[in-house]
Formats: structure tokens, C-alpha cells, sequence
């Protein structure tokens, strides 16, 4: 048999034909199309601009290419300072091209897919804020030859070529591990041939712009017919002196082509595309995500569900969840009212609880996957994703922070310090007094000012607007009092002509660090015209005040202020006409405050003073100077620890960044024992469960006549991992107490919910073992009593509950909201029964499993409440019910993620009646039990020798059985298959089992059945805190 190795690691250099982008350049703006508003790119100056604050954009321009055909596109990003700059759905499947996050010249070859054939479409992700300055475009049809390691290796001169592949799907005895397909080390002669093509890389100081040693493409070709593709590493060149003899060559395949690039992609770099950026987290968008049933139902990647991170609500009405409308959406009005917390027109508070993230997403696990192999081209084949079941599984987002906090911090902040002797504070100048001159210092005077016997009240300035240049309002930096050190959102106003000059305006809702330190002021003159009269003190004071977005308001948040002692040259505190007092320079006391703010709030600083007299009610003049220290500084800061409500984030910007994507789908394929085949020609991947995987009997495949029986066999019997005692359980979250003390109580010390755990006889060894999910923790689902506003209806649905401290759900005392969880897996239902008529002509029955939801003032209680035949208007915010669970254990309908079997009491909304308790099957019971069993039964391992052909090795299928003299076996591995001799390959068999359907055992720890107690509480017969 003829054997062809193929190197195929191409790099295309040289350029045909012309430059093929008839604006890359960008002189001609409206060759350009702008999408999706047409505001996200300007093009202009010869140069492309993404505009902040627009969200993600792309820009398409009319050009043909060709599909199957290779490009190459050069660009220049300058400017940036965040976000990512993309080739959009070029390559083969849509895939996306480069991801560019630097600045400066950038190369990028491809192969054009069937996407865009008549477009260049580039993409700046939503917080991209750099300039393209030229984008040219390329066809390639000639290879670099001197970069490309390229071209059929010579193979048959040396002694140790026959090459010997293995193949081998999942270790049986390790349970739960994958494996790929891969060879022995062979030995190919270092022919000239294969020198050149290896760059002679036996030569010391040999400069290699291709890294010759690292895996390669190849194709394997045998006959001429078969062929194989994988990855071909070089591993060690010999030879003697500087004559080199051989080179070490180990080829991989199979799954290895995936599993390599997913080992080093982070799951956080995964592109979501548009309905994966620019996401609002407020209301109306938490809501629209209640419709979907699965996640095929709409564009979304992901849903809210009902679930507790600890306190809801904390500052609002209790037994609530809080989901704030705006005063818009609250009362009507001018749009322009989009606050969530703040103060009307009139000075009264909205009365809205300060703003907490209650609603945490959950992304479907379904699209995750396909995004991650679309990442690298592959394509997903599997019966079992396409399950009702497994489209409604998410993965939660359970602590939904900020992975880049400081550039969200930068793009919503304002940092600015007052020039020593320079704060800017505008009035008017007393008359009739010999006031000190300071053009540097901010001045103010009092005027005639009326000061009550043992009162103080403040006057403030003017109309209390803070400026940042006293002397002439000119676009002059060096003339401010005030130095920008970071404005990128621009909030500070400085427009002489604006209606908000000298002020702040808030670019994103959240809660700000407002700080204003380092301000000092001086009495410069006090006087009374006419009789003596005697300054008692003076207060002077700095606030920062707040006009919420719609209104028109000015809120005092803080103030800090100090006391100013005056006297005269004579020593004491007389004022007359004639007679000035003063002071020296005192510092005011600083602010640091937290304070939520609004888009389109604004903030200013006002200054005021308090005069006082121990004389009755007296006029006097004041003049005051203000001015800036050495460590004076006034900060508007945005908190990036978190998401805020009403915020809008990308999902690149809230997923953990130490997690790799090959650890997600470990996760996935421990929790459903998932066998993994890929066909690397097709770039298929081939998913299913063990329970599933294998094919019937009729499609077994006969292989009686091709059994070498003139080769020994040879049998012995598998020995597995398994010990005395199997646990399966998720992974330990050590910040979810609730779950470790149950598992402590409950579950044999096993920090997980409902592990499965079995002691096997005295046969098997003493000792434990534990499979435990490599990426998800173990979820705590409970009728959680602090989202039911009305206590007669207490009887409400399961959620999932993660708390940091022991809580008990059948109270309402809740840890604070935890931030450091762990990954979870859940199962989505959308519970929207039908039936049982309009809520509001049977309220009782129907209100039976609602949620309570604080949706602005204390008063404003509204509900979700689980009815498809009811409306949703008045205080109906939803008919669905956006329901999360690990085990839900009063429906029997969905499944149970646990890996233990629980018991399920299945609740019957129509009468109002608990069924009967029944026993539903985990994990371990669905998706691992009938391999156990195998194992269990110490299934015989037949290693024997088969006349395989090659034709045999590439339509090799795992899922199908092998019969042999009237048994049946699985292929465990097929060792050593050598394509280029006629010779039999040894072959590892598992003896199958045809086991059939097993009982459903009793739940390891109990499981016992739900009670309603006498007050309508829930409760059980083994205290387990339902």
C-alpha cells in the first residue's frame, strides 16, 4: 500500500492583481454603509471614526469576492484605547476573522466562506473608540514559499517508518475522560526532499519565520483513495555531525483538532455578534426575555430568571424583588423623565429604593457550544442538543461583574483637581467696602445680607453655578481653574454658550464616588454700615447638588463646610462702617459620598455661607475668597465592580476571564457522560450521551471474518476507577454556604445538592472515589418565601438559591448579595399555565405561585403571576413565570440536574392539590447508570488481532457495536494500525452488555415528600428545608 504525507501549512505572500477596496482609504463617505442606525461609524478625513457611546457598529462597503478564493486585507487602527476591531463573517461557516485590540499595521489572510460575497464588512465591537485609517484589500493567489511548510514528505527510505496510529474514543475505565486520535513516533528519512520542506531545520542558527516544530496541517493519503487530516509535529531531528539522518514525526487527529485551539481560547473571547453587545439592563429588556421558551424562541443569548443571590431588595419594600421602572414608564410625562432614583420638579423624592441588581442573566448552554465551535469552524451534529430539554438548559452569569472595571471606570468618569489658589466661584462684589483684590481666587460676596440672632443661614452664590474660568469665558485650558486630568465620557460642560455650562452630566446609570477635597476659604472683609454691630462666627460651605434627568430641581446631596472666626485689627469680632473683619484661609471639610445617579443627570458645586450674631437681626457685607490646595481634587467616579441597574454591558465584559472554553465543555460532558467523535475532513463534531452513543444491534458491524485466529487472544477483565464507595457531585462553591451546610447535614458531608453516592460490595476496594463536574457547583432550589409580598399566598414556585450564609428559605432574613460564585447549571421553564381563567375573577386560586415585584415607590407592588389566561395590565407585569432550577421538586415534567435521584410531589395548579411523591432520576440515573453497571459487572477485555484495511480505519464509527463469533463488543482502542502493511492490528474490545431499563432507585440520602403545614408553609418529613 502507498503512503502520502502532506504538509499543508500554507502562507499566501504574494499579492495578484490590484488593490480591490474602492475606498480604503475612506475619501468618499458615502461609498460606506453604516449599520445598524447609521450613527455608529463617521467616515471622513480619510480616516473611519467609531463613535463612543453609539454601541457596536459595522461598516460595509459594495466588493465581490469569491468564495473558496484566499484575501488579504491590511489595516491601520490608531486611537484605540478599548474594544475590539473585527473581520466580520468572511470565513468558511460566517466565521468571524481577526480581532484586533492594539493599534497600528495589521496583515490578516483568509479563505472567503459563502458570507459577504458581495461586501467588505468590518465590525467595532460597542466600546471600540479607535480611527481606521486605510483598509486595503487583496487577492491571493501565489504561495510563499519561503514561509510555508508545504509539500509530500518522502516516507519509504528508512527502516523505522511504518508509522502505527491509534485510535480511541473515551477512556472506559476513566469514565469520564475524551480522547483523540494519534500516532506512535515514526521515523522519515532526511531526504533533500524533506529538508527543504522542514526548513533544514537540523542546521544550527537556521532563522525560521515559520516554526517548523509546531503541529502542521497535513493529510494522509493511502492508496491514492483514503485519506486522513490532522496535525503533523516534528519532534526531534538525528543524525550524525552536521549530517542530519532522520526526523521523529507524531501525527494527531481526531478530536485533538478542536481540543487544542479551545485549550488556549478563553471563554470571555467568544464573539457574541450584535445581539451579544450593547445589552440594557433594565426592565422592559428583563422582561421581553420571559417570552422565550427555549433558546431558538428569539435572537437573545440569554434570559433572567427568578433566582436569589441573597437580600432582595434590600432598601425596598420586603418580600419583594425589585424591578424599577423610570418615572417616565411610572407616570407618563416628558421621556426625557428616564430616572430610576432621584428628585421631581417640586423637590420630593421619587421614593424609589436605592437601585440593586436583583436579576442575574442565564446564557443558553445550546448557543455557548455552537459559538465556541463555530470559533474555531467546526460544526456541532448531535440528536441530544437538539432535545426540548437540552435548548432549555442555561448557565448562569450568578455573579455578573465587570471583567474590564477600569476601562469601564475610564470610559464613565470625570478626575479633576483646583489649581492651588484657583477655584472659580462667580458673584458679585460688595459695595461700599475696601475689598482685598484676587483675580486668581475665586470671590463672593454676601451683598446686603440679613443674619439672625443665634441662627445661621446659608446665602449662596448667585444661581450656585460652579465655573471653571472666572475671568474670560474662552476655550483656554491654561486659564482654568480647574485641570481635566479624565473627561473621556465628557461630562464636565464647558461650553460658554450651553445652557449647562459649568456643570456635570452623568453618561451612564450607576453608583458614582463623588469626592471633593482640598477647598479652602477666607472671610476677606466683613463690615455694618453705621452702629457697631459684633460677628458672632461665619460658616462657609461647599455642596454638591444633583438634578435628576427630566427635572428641573436642585438637590443638596452633600455638603461640607467649616468655621471661620472673624476679628478686626483691633483684636476682637467689632464690625462697622470703617471697621472690616476678616480671617485666615480655613480648609473646608471635604465630601465623600456614594450616590446613584441617572443618564442625563446633572451635577453642580454651589457655595454658601453662614453669618452669625449674638445682636439681634442685623445686616451686614461679606466678601469671601475661595481657592484650591496642593491636594484639593473633586472626583466623579463610576463603581465597575459590578452591573448596576439600568447599565448597559456587553457579554464579553461580564464573563470570568480565567476560564478557558474547553473547561465549559468539560462541564457540559461530565454532567450528561457525553462521547465525542469528530470527522476532521467535514469538521464535524459528533455529540452524545453514553446512554445514547451506541447504535442497536441491527447496525453492529461483523467483523467474524476479518479475526486473525492465527494471533493469540488474549483476555482479561477491566478494572475500572470505581472504589468501595462513588461519589458524583458538582464542584464545591466554597462561597455558597447554604449548600455546603446541607451537604454537611444531609448529604454524608458531600458539599453538593443531592449527590449521587453508592457503596459498591467488599468486592471492590476500600477508599472513595469522586467524579465531580470540573466547572459547575451544585444549586439549592427552594420556595423561597422573600419574594411573596402577601403572606396568605404563600405557597410560591422553586428557585434557585445561592446564599453566603446558612439561610432558611421559609423566612425572610437574607445574607447580603453574594459576588464570588461559581458557574451554575439550570433548566429554564417558562411556566405559564393555561386553564385557569382570568386572574382577576379568581384571584386566590390563580395567584397561588406568583412573584411579588417592587417596580417603583413602596406602594407600587406588582406581580408576576405564572396564568397565560390573564391579561398583563394593572398590576400584572407578566403571565410567565421566568422559573430556574436545579430540581424542581413539584413538577415532574422537568428534569433533574442533580446527579442524585430526588423526589418529586407533582402540583397540580388546577386543584390545588399535591400528587402523590415519585422518584425522578438525576444525572448519574439518565446518563451514567448503564455504564456503572457495565463496570460493576467487570466486563471482559478481549484484546485481538483483526485484518483491518484501510477502508475499515476511515469509516471507523465508535457508536457502532462489533459482533464476533455471536458477541458483541464496543472498540476501546485500536492500537498501532499500520496503513503501509499488510499485517493484522491489535484491537482492544470491551464485552457489551445489553443491560436494559433499570428501576429507579430510592434517592440515596431520602428525598422526602413535600407537607403543607397547618399555616399553609411549606415543609417536609425530613426537615431539608423546602
Amino acid at each position: 500500500m502507498s503512503v502520502k504525507i502532506e504538509l499543508l501549512d500554507y502562507e499566501y505572500g504574494f499579492i495578484t492583481g490590484s488593490q480591490i477596496n474602492p475606498d480604503n482609504s475612506f475619501n468618499n463617505p458615502s461609498d460606506w454603509e453604516i449599520s445598524p442606525n447609521g450613527n455608529e461609524w463617521v467616515v471622513s478625513g480619510g480616516q473611519a471614526t467609531k463613535i463612543t457611546n453609539t454601541g457596536a457598529g459595522r461598516l460595509k462597503i459594495p466588493m465581490t469576492f469569491v468564495e473558496g478564493e484566499r484575501y488579504r486585507i491590511e489595516v491601520f487602527i490608531a486611537g484605540r484605547t478599548s474594544g475590539n476591531f473585527i473581520l466580520a463573517n468572511h470565513l468558511i461557516g460566517g466565521s468571524n476573522g481577526f480581532n484586533y485590540n492594539t493599534n497600528g499595521g495589521k496583515t490578516y489572510d483568509w479563505i472567503q466562506g459563502s458570507s459577504n460575497l458581495d461586501k467588505l464588512s468590518l465590525y467595532g465591537s460597542s466600546s471600540f473608540d479607535g480611527s481606521i485609517e486605510y483598509a486595503s484589500v487583496y487577492p491571493l493567489s501565489n504561495i510563499d514559499w519561503e514561509k510555508s511548510v508545504v509539500g509530500e514528505l518522502d516516507v519509504d527510505d528508512h527502516t523505522d517508518f511504518p508509522m502505527a496510529l491509534t485510535f480511541q474514543i473515551s477512556d472506559f475505565t476513566k469514565i469520564t475522560s475524551t480522547s483523540g486520535n494519534y500516532s506512535k513516533t515514526f521515523k522519515i528519512p532526511a531526504t533533500k526532499n524533506n529538508n527543504t520542506i522542514l526548513k533544514n531545520i537540523f542546521i544550527p542558527n537556521v532563522v525560521q519565520e515559520n516554526q517548523v516544530t509546531a503541529k502542521k496541517k497535513c493529510r494522509m493519503t493511502f492508496d491514492g483513495v483514503y485519506s486522513m487530516e490532522g496535525l503533523l509535529q516534528v519532534d526531534e531531528v538525528s543524525g550524525f555531525g552536521a549530517i542530519a539522518t532522520h526526523y521523529n514525526c507524531v501525527f494527531f487527529g481526531s478530536n485533538l483538532g478542536w481540543a487544542e485551539p479551545l485549550s488556549k481560547n478563553m471563554l470571555h473571547e467568544l464573539e457574541w455578534g450584535f445581539y451579544g453587545e450593547h445589552l440594557k439592563y433594565k426592565s422592559d429588556n428583563i422582561k421581553a426575555t420571559w417570552n422565550d421558551v427555549d433558546c431558538n424562541s428569539s435572537t437573545s443569548y440569554l434570559v433572567y430568571p427568578v433566582t436569589s443571590y441573597g437580600d432582595y431588595n434590600p432598601d425596598g419594600t420586603v418580600k419583594t424583588i425589585q424591578l424599577l421602572d423610570s418615572m417616565y414608564e411610572y407616570s407618563g410625562g416628558s421621556a426625557s423623565k428616564s430616572g430610576y432614583y432621584g428628585w421631581d420638579s417640586n423637590g420630593e423624592s421619587y421614593g424609589t429604593p436605592s437601585p440593586t441588581p436583583d436579576w442575574r442573566p442565564g446564557l443558553w448552554v445550546k448557543n455557548t457550544i455552537e459559538k465556541i465551535f463555530e470559533s474555531i469552524n467546526y460544526e456541532i451534529k448531535s440528536d441530544f442538543m437538539e432535545t426540548d430539554m437540552f435548548k432549555k438548559l442555561i448557565w448562569t452569569l450568578p455573579n455578573f461583574v465587570y471583567n474590564n472595571p477600569d476601562t469601564k471606570e475610564q470610559d464613565f468618569s470625570f478626575v479633576g483637581s483646583f489649581r492651588p489658589n484657583q477655584v472659580s466661584l462667580v458673584a458679585a462684589p460688595a459695595t461700599g467696602g475696601n475689598v482685598p483684590g484676587n483675580a486668581a481666587m475665586g470671590f463672593f460676596s454676601t451683598g446686603n445680607f440679613n443674619a439672625n440672632e443665634g441662627l445661621g443661614e446659608y446665602n449662596y452664590t448667585g444661581d450656585g453655578r460652579f465655573e471653571v474660568n472666572i475671568n474670560d469665558i474662552i476655550s483656554n485650558s491654561s486659564s482654568y481653574g480647574l485641570d481635566i486630568l479624565l473627561n473621556d465620557a465628557l461630562m464636565f460642560n464647558d461650553s460658554a454658550s450651553s445652557g449647562t455650562f459649568g456643570t456635570f452630566t452623568v453618561k451612564e446609570f450607576g453608583y458614582y464616588n463623588i469626592s471633593l477635597q482640598g477647598i479652602e476659604s477666607q472671610l476677606a472683609m466683613g463690615y455694618k454700615g453705621g452702629v457697631a454691630k459684633y460677628y458672632t462666627a461665619c460658616q462657609t460651605g461647599i455642596n454638591v447638588e444633583v438634578k435628576t434627568a427630566g427635572e428641573s430641581h436642585w438637590e443638596i446631596i452633600s455638603t461640607g463646610s467649616n468655621s471661620l472666626y472673624p476679628l478686626n485689627s483691633a483684636g476682637n469680632n467689632q464690625a462697622s462702617n470703617g471697621t472690616q473683619v476678616t480671617t485666615d484661609f480655613i480648609i473646608i471639610a471635604g465630601i465623600d459620598i456614594k450616590q446613584y445617579l441617572n443618564i442625563g443627570d446633572q451635577l453642580r458645586i454651589t457655595f454658601g455661607v453662614k453669618i452669625f450674631t449674638s445682636q439681634g437681626s442685623q445686616n451686614f457685607i461679606s466678601d469671601f475668597f475661595l481657592r484650591g490646595t496642593p491636594s484639593s481634587r473633586f472626583n466623579i467616579t463610576l463603581e465597575t465592580d459590578r452591573v448596576n441597574y439600568g447599565q448597559t454591558y456587553n457579554l464579553q465584559d461580564v464573563i470570568p476571564t480565567d476560564v478557558k472554553q474547553i473547561d465549559f465543555i468539560k462541564g457540559i460532558a461530565h454532567a450528561f457522560n457525553l462521547q465525542i467523535q469528530t470527522d476532521d475532513i467535514s469538521r464535524k463534531v459528533f455529540i452524545e450521551p453514553f446512554s445514547s452513543f451506541y447504535k442497536p444491534y441491527k447496525d453492529a458491524i461483523d467483523w467474524t471474518q476479518k479475526l486473525d485466529r492465527t494471533e493469540e487472544s488474549n483476555d482479561t477483565w477491566l478494572k475500572s476507577e470505581l472504589k468501595r464507595d462513588v461519589v458524583f457531585k458538582y464542584k464545591s462553591d466554597g462561597s455558597d454556604e447554604k449548600v455546603k451546610e446541607r451537604g454537611i447535614t444531609f448529604f454524608n458531608n458531600i458539599e453538593d445538592e443531592f449527590p449521587f453516592y453508592e457503596t459498591l460490595p467488599d468486592t471492590f476496594d476500600r477508599g472513595e472515589v469522586k467524579f465531580e463536574n470540573p466547572f459547575f457547583a451544585g444549586t439549592f432550589s427552594s420556595k423561597d418565601q422573600d419574594s411573596v409580598y402577601v403572606p396568605e399566598f404563600v405557597d410560591n414556585a422553586f428557585s434557585g438559591c445561592l446564599w453566603t450564609e446558612n439561610a432558611n428559605p421559609s423566612s425572610t432574613a437574607r445574607p447580603d448579595k453574594g459576588y464570588d460564585f461559581l458557574p451554575r447549571l439550570l433548566y429554564w421553564n417558562r411556566y405559564s399555565p393555561a386553564g385557569l381563567g382570568n386572574v382577576f375573577t379568581n384571584v386566590f386560586q390563580d395567584m397561588l405561585k406568583y412573584v411579588a415585584v417592587q417596580t417603583f415607590k413602596n406602594t407600587t407592588i406588582e406581580y408576576i403571576v405564572p396564568n397565560s389566561d390573564t391579561p398583563v395590565s394593572f398590576a400584572i407585569i407578566s403571565n410567565a413565570l421566568p422559573q430556574a432550577t436545579m430540581a424542581n421538586r413539584e413538577d415532574i415534567l422537568s428534569p433533574n440536574l442533580a446527579y442524585g435521584n430526588i423526589t418529586v410531589q407533582n402540583f397540580d395548579i388546577y386543584n390545588q392539590v399535591y400528587d402523590a411523591p415519585v422518584v425522578v432520576k438525576g444525572l448519574y440515573g439518565t446518563y451514567y447508570k448503564k455504564m456503572i453497571e457495565s463496570l460493576k459487572r467487570n466486563p471482559r477485555i478481549r484484546t485481538q488481532y483483526i485484518s483491518l484495511k484501510i477502508s475499515d480505519i476511515v469509516n471507523l464509527d465508535f457508536s457502532k457495536l462489533i459482533y464476533i463469533d455471536g458477541c458483541y463488543w464496543r472498540i476501546n482502542k485500536i492500537s498501532d494500525f499500520k496503513p503501509n502493511k499488510n499485517e493484522s492490528t491489535k484491537v482492544e474490545l470491551i464485552e457489551w452488555f445489553e443491560l436494559g431499563e433499570f428501576p429507579i432507585d430510592a434517592p440515596q440520602f431520602g428525598g422526602g415528600s413535600m407537607i403543607i403545614n397547618s399555616d399553609g408553609s411549606i415543609g417536609s418529613n425530613d426537615n431539608w428545608g423546602l
